[in-house]
């Protein structure tokens, strides 16, 4: 599994949402450039969408996320699923619906509960797009936590996967 992130807050060149939406979509194209060069392919990755809007390639099995200004996709020979999540509030509704309770009550006793919420959500977001499953939780996995962002990537191989900075 190979995971490509980028910051892509230099790509911004005004202000506004769609600014930033178009320099999220360079961002994706920037990473597929760098993929189709890594991954030895003699033509451009061309991205396609599901009926359900999940994107996929012909060339491998891939994910994306975004969040903020930082995008990531993973590529993978076996079906994989990434997540991506600037820290932010802690989202009551998304616990009830998505959380454990252990999980709710992690969130809620910690000293940093944006943090903590943060964390626990980007696995959940990267299994569903692995199974379709919140509370389905894989072995395979892949994680980095900052103090801005956490990042998961789960799938068969995800705690082997290189990370490429662009």
């Amino acid at each position: 599994m190979r995971i490509y992130f980028t910051d892509f807050s230099w790509l911004i060149k005004e202000d506004g949402i769609k600014a930033a939406r178009e320099a999220e979509k360079e961002a994706v194209r920037l990473i597929l450039r760098r993929a189709a060069g890594d991954l030895n392919l003699k033509k451009p990755i061309c991205l396609k969408y599901l009926d359900s809007g999940k994107p996929y390639i012909d060339e491998a099995e891939i994910s994306i996320a975004h969040s903020g200004n930082f995008a990531v996709a993973a590529f993978s020979d076996k079906p994989v699923g990434i997540d991506i999540q600037t820290v932010s509030e802690v989202k009551e509704r998304v616990m009830k619906r998505c959380f454990s309770p252990e999980e709710t009550e992690r969130v809620n006793h910690s000293l940093c509960p944006e943090k903590i919420f943060t964390e626990i959500w980007t696995v959940k977001e990267a299994n569903y797009k692995l199974s379709g499953n919140y509370k389905e939780a894989n072995e395979h996995k892949f994680t980095l936590e900052t103090e801005s962002f956490a990042l998961t990537a789960v799938g068969e191989g995800a705690e082997k996967a290189g990370i490429f900075v662009i």
